[in-house]
C-alpha cells in the first residue's frame, strides 16, 4: 500500500494525533518527544496531518534506511532531547529502533 492509500485510510478511521500522543505517554514517553517524532516523520513524508501511528515500521513504511534513521536520530536528539545521541546511548537501550514507539522511547532516554 503506498503511502497516499494508507494516508486516505488513515484518515477515514478518525486518527487522532493526540491519541497517539497519550498511546505513547502511556508506554513512557513525554509529550514533548513524542510531538517531536510525531511532526519529523510528517515532514519527513511531506504531509503535515499524516496519521503517524506508534507501531508504525520506520525503515518500511517510511522509506527510511539505515542511514536516514541516523539523521533522524540525530536532529531530534537535537531538537527534543538536547543532545545528539552517541554509540554509548544506543547500546544502552538495548534494543533495536524500528517503529515509531522505539524511536520515541529511545529519544526519551535522553531527556
Amino acid at each position: 500500500m503506498s503511502i497516499e492509500e494508507l494516508y486516505k485510510q488513515r484518515m477515514t478511521e478518525d486518527y487522532n494525533e493526540n491519541a497517539v500522543i497519550k498511546e505513547l505517554f502511556e508506554r513512557g514517553v513525554s509529550q514533548n518527544v513524542s510531538a517531536c517524532v510525531v511532526r519529523y516523520f510528517q515532514d519527513w513524508l511531506g504531509i503535515r496531518n499524516y496519521p503517524i501511528l506508534p507501531n508504525d515500521k520506520i525503515c518500511g513504511l517510511y522509506g527510511c534506511c539505515e542511514e536516514d534513521l541516523e539523521e533522524a536520530m540525530l536532529e531530534l536528539g537535537k531538537s527534543c532531547a538536547k543532545r545528539e545521541p552517541i554509540q554509548a546511548d544506543i547500546d544502552a537501550f538495548k534494543r533495536p529502533i524500528e517503529t515509531i514507539a522505539d524511536l520515541a522511547l529511545f529519544l526519551e532516554t535522553m531527556v
